[in-house]
């Protein structure tokens, strides 16, 4: 169950609360609703190691912040220790998977 697979990697230290998980999308791994203040996170980002899917939930999370990919975005975004690394990580893997990814 990814459900399962996504909540075992974020347990660590962390305190657990209801994670929805989307279908696999061809186009992101992460949903954000502002309003709703909810995330989703899409069920293939259970095969992620936990690093690359605590950046995943940590840039949703900073969308309840910054709703856009703004500069005071990034620089919140890029708080969390490797999140370029894992950006790349992610772009790999989408690519990987026969996607467009961004220059």
């Amino acid at each position: 169950h990814a459900e399962d697979g996504i909540r075992a990697k974020l347990e660590t230290g962390v305190q657990t609360c209801a994670l929805p998980i989307f279908p696999n999308n061809r186009t992101y791994w992460g949903q954000c609703e502002p309003r709703e203040r909810r995330i989703k996170i899409a069920a293939g980002a259970a095969s992620l190691p936990g690093w690359v899917l605590r950046y995943l939930v940590h840039h949703e999370l900073c969308h309840l912040i910054h709703t856009d990919h703004s500069e005071a975005f990034w620089e919140l975004c890029d708080q969390l220790p490797r999140s370029q690394e894992a950006r790349g990580f992610l772009k790999g893997v989408s690519f990987a998977q026969g996607n467009e990814v961004d220059e």
